[in-house]
């Protein structure tokens, strides 16, 4: 056989079995295929919530998964050797807006690595009614991992933990407006996210469907 022709075949193999590799892994620790859902209980109001795969969906071109994350619609999808979610930034000016930012995010890698520290940033400037708006958004994962993780009775093997923090900024005609969420988020082999705390949330994984 020529050279080139089986250095082709090896490589197509290659890099068949990594991509398939990196899509089964994430979605043994963050599921998102039609139909999946995952029970939680909100320990600060003491309400169940959900964490459910609902449709397909088409958004800037891609397509992803719908999926209410505790209540609230998210989208996501995966790329680039992440998992993504959907993220719209619109400035709001009198009775005008003005669409800052449009992407899907990196929000866990593909595959966890132990002592990752993700960063992702942007900055951009806008000339928005004669005046410039200065917008900047960082994202920052740390994981660590793995470890063995106890909820309750229940002790989950080879968790990884991620702490996240958001921020962005928007300077605009001598205003500044930011905002910072902070989340501390364990996964799970199979189980997808089983444990989540926010500012003003804690939610901890109780089942399946």
């Amino acid at each position: 056989m020529n050279k080139k022709i089986l250095l082709f075949i090896l490589t197509l193999f290659f890099s068949c079995f990594k991509n398939s590799l990196i899509d089964r892994i994430s979605e043994d620790y963050f599921p998102i295929y039609n139909g999946f859902k995952s029970k939680f209980l909100n320990t600060y109001d003491g309400q169940i919530y959900y964490i459910e795969v609902t449709k397909d969906t088409l958004i800037l071109g891609e397509n992803s998964k719908e999926v209410s994350f505790f209540g609230e619609r998210n989208y996501f999808l995966k790329k680039d050797a992440f998992l993504r979610r959907y993220f719209k930034k619109i400035f709001y000016s009198g009775e005008n807006e003005y669409l800052i930012e449009e992407n899907f995010l990196p929000f866990i890698p593909s595959i966890f690595i132990k002592g990752e520290i993700i960063v992702d940033s942007l900055r951009k400037n806008f000339l928005i009614e004669g005046d410039t708006l200065n917008y900047f958004r960082k994202i920052l994962i740390r994981i660590k991992g793995p470890s063995n993780f106890s909820l309750g009775d229940v002790e989950f093997e080879n968790t990884f933990e991620v702490k996240r923090e958001f921020y962005t900024q928007v300077k605009f005609s001598g205003e500044i407006q930011e905002e910072k969420k902070e989340s501390y988020e364990v996964y799970a082999p199979s189980k997808g996210l089983i444990f989540y705390v926010s500012e003003n949330d804690t939610f901890k994984y109780i089942g399946g469907k």
